[in-house]
């Protein structure tokens, strides 16, 4: 037996495997890369104000904190007043959303609903609730899916008239928050 040959054969043998899992780590660490540096918008609570024809509107911030610029940003915000703390926004259909363009890394902008009546008597919630779109820079469209309640025990009067829930005392509720 030539033992040069099997110690050959088994060296090849080994090499193959190793360069198996080489590319295995190698396609891991893209998908891991892609995942970390890919752009990602986030949907803050933004508040809640009167306008000065005392209509209550709604904000949400957009917020990229990826490591790309998110483009093809399409969203739609919505605004429900009700006194069920279990409430669930409907689902969002895709052509709904409007154009919004792109945005950058870090960049946040805060967009506002349509304003509605304020609510006689006052319900205990309001929600601001609805979708954002965006392709992530790899080219692979995102949503994030949002619904923020505020209590509106914590309304103030605003200086002029109206009122104002701060955006702090707005949080993600329990039902309507996901993203890809």
């Amino acid at each position: 037996m030539d033992w040069t040959a099997v110690f050959t054969g088994l060296l090849v043998l080994v090499t193959g495997i190793l360069v198996l899992v080489t590319i295995c780590v190698a396609r891991r660490q893209l998908q891991d890369a892609r995942v970390l540096q890919r752009a990602y918008v986030s949907a803050l609570p933004g508040g809640i104000s009167t306008t000065t024809r005392g209509e209550l509107l709604a904000h949400v911030e957009f917020k990229n904190v990826g490591h790309l610029p998110a483009s093809q940003v399409k969203s739609l915000l919505k605004f429900t007043a009700s006194d069920d703390g279990d409430w669930s926004p409907p689902r969002v259909d895709d052509k709904d959303l409007r154009p919004a363009g792109g945005l950058p890394i870090g960049i946040s902008v805060t967009i506002g609903t349509h304003g509605i009546a304020v609510p006689q008597p006052w319900p205990k919630y309001l929600y601001a609730w609805g979708r954002v779109t965006y392709v992530d820079g790899f080219d692979e469209e995102r949503r994030t899916n949002f619904c923020h309640r505020y209590n509106t025990e914590v309304r103030e009067p605003k200086t002029g008239g109206g009122y104002l829930i701060r955006k702090e005392d707005g949080r993600h509720h329990e039902y309507g928050n996901d993203a890809n």
